[in-house]
């Protein structure tokens, strides 16, 4: 039973013509430049996370904010650790380039169609939750959170965890391959409401973890929670078509190569010819 549960989740979330993806991958960066940009990513989110610590103490688990910085750290470290395993994939492997890497990923994944333990599966979903969540709080923040009577040490982590984190995964996005698939906003929706279920529970036992906006006694509530989800929905399906429109600019300019080395070809191949004709 549980088998076939995880084998339905499985055909649900990764259906057909989903390929397993490459790590290294950039259409606009070395890998190792890529790594250097992963390397920043994951010092700012440790950074972020220690002032906010600071500032907020044993209660920071009841903020989302921290969830998206818990998350980056993770993801950041988690790319990172997938990128030396495919560099050294690569190292080993007869092939060169991205190509040794993927092939290694597809045996992975046809010899445990069904695994939840492979990572690249785990890499993809919860890449989309992190940028997609950590987008959103930045926005909702500055938006409607944000005092300009806070102190300074606040300020400061306030801007590294809703504004400089923010800009370490609009890079990472920019300069990677991971996608976003539409399938998968549900995983992003339930992660949203288990939240919603945490904040109501702590917001009535011991205080409003947003203040007004998260008493779960009034109207307030109401409107700030369907807000945060649509503004969640928006991150995630932009993020989306976003990534469809970089990728069907990456496969133009690879079909435009391809074809301009096929006619590079032919030109040769004329120009031999014509020279074992005047032969």
């Amino acid at each position: 039973m549980a088998q076939s549960c995880i084998n339905k989740i499985s055909d649900f979330l990764w259906k057909q013509g989903d390929p397993p993806i490459s790590i290294l991958e950039s259409p606009k960066l070395t890998s190792e430049k890529l790594f250097i940009l992963r390397v920043v990513g994951l010092v700012i989110s440790v950074i972020g996370w220690i002032l906010m610590l600071v500032v907020d103490g044993s209660n920071h688990f009841i903020y989302l904010t921290y969830w998206g910085v818990y998350a980056s750290v993770a993801l950041f470290a988690l790319l990172l650790f997938q990128h030396k395993k495919y560099e050294k994939y690569q190292s080993e492997s007869p092939q060169s380039g991205d190509g040794a890497v993927r092939d290694v990923e597809i045996a992975e994944e046809k010899s445990h169609p069904y695994s939840y333990t492979l990572l690249w599966k785990w890499t993809v979903v919860f890449y989309e939750c992190t940028v997609a969540m950590s987008l959103m709080i930045g926005f909702v923040y500055w938006v409607s959170l944000f005092s300009p009577s806070i102190t300074t040490i606040r300020l400061i982590a306030s801007i590294f965890v809703h504004g400089v984190i923010q800009i370490c995964w609009i890079a990472e996005f920019w300069a990677d391959r991971i996608p976003f698939y539409r399938h998968h906003y549900w995983v992003f929706l339930t992660i949203g409401v288990i939240y919603l279920v945490w904040n109501a529970i702590w917001s009535l036992a011991m205080y409003p973890v947003y203040g007004d906006f998260t008493t779960w006694t009034d109207f307030l509530t109401l409107i700030f929670v369907l807000g945060a989800l649509i503004m969640a929905t928006l991150s995630f399906f932009l993020l989306e078509c976003l990534y469809r429109k970089k990728l069907s600019r990456v496969e133009g300019k690879t079909d435009e190569a391809n074809a301009s080395a096929e006619d590079g070809r032919e030109m040769t191949n004329l120009k031999k010819d014509g020279s074992n004709a005047n032969l």
